[in-house]
C-alpha cells in the first residue's frame, strides 16, 4: 500500500516537473528566436534608412552642383535673383529638392558696398529688399 501511495504522488510530480522543464526550455528557445528575428528586422530597417538618407543627400548634392554650375557660368557678381529664378524654373524643383522650401545664394557684401547692393537687389526683385 505504501508503494502505491508513493507512486501516486511521485508520477504526477515527475510529470509536472518534466512539463515545467520543457516549458522553460521552449520559452528560452522562443525568446532567442524572437530576439534574433527582431535584430534582423532592425538591421534591415536601419540599412534601408541609411540607403534612403544617402540617396536623398546625393540627390540634393547633384541639384546644388547644378546651381553651382549656373553660378559659375554667369559669374558670382552677375548672378542675381533673376538668374536664380531662371535656374529654379529650368529644373523640376520638387523632384530635385523634395521637401525643400527653397535655396538662395549668399554673397558677402562689405559695408561700403551695402547701399549699392541693396539698390541693385531692389531693382532686381522689384520690391524693397531691406525689409
Amino acid at each position: 500500500m505504501k508503494n502505491k501511495l508513493t507512486w501516486r504522488y511521485f508520477a504526477p510530480a515527475a510529470i509536472f516537473l518534466t512539463g515545467t522543464i520543457f516549458a522553460i526550455n521552449a520559452e528560452n528557445k522562443a525568446k532567442v528566436t524572437n530576439e534574433h528575428a527582431i535584430e534582423l528586422a532592425v538591421d534591415a530597417t536601419l540599412g534601408q534608412i541609411s540607403i534612403d538618407v544617402v540617396s536623398a543627400i546625393n540627390q540634393y548634392y547633384e541639384g546644388l552642383r547644378g546651381l553651382l554650375a549656373a553660378i559659375e557660368a554667369t559669374g558670382i557678381e552677375k548672378f542675381n535673383y533673376q538668374s536664380q529664378l531662371r535656374y529654379s524654373l529650368s529644373r523640376q524643383y520638387e523632384a530635385v529638392f523634395p521637401g525643400s522650401m527653397g535655396f538662395g545664394v549668399i554673397k558677402k557684401v562689405t559695408q561700403k558696398n551695402l547701399a549699392t547692393f541693396l539698390a541693385s537687389a531692389e531693382q532686381d526683385r522689384q520690391l524693397d529688399f531691406s525689409r
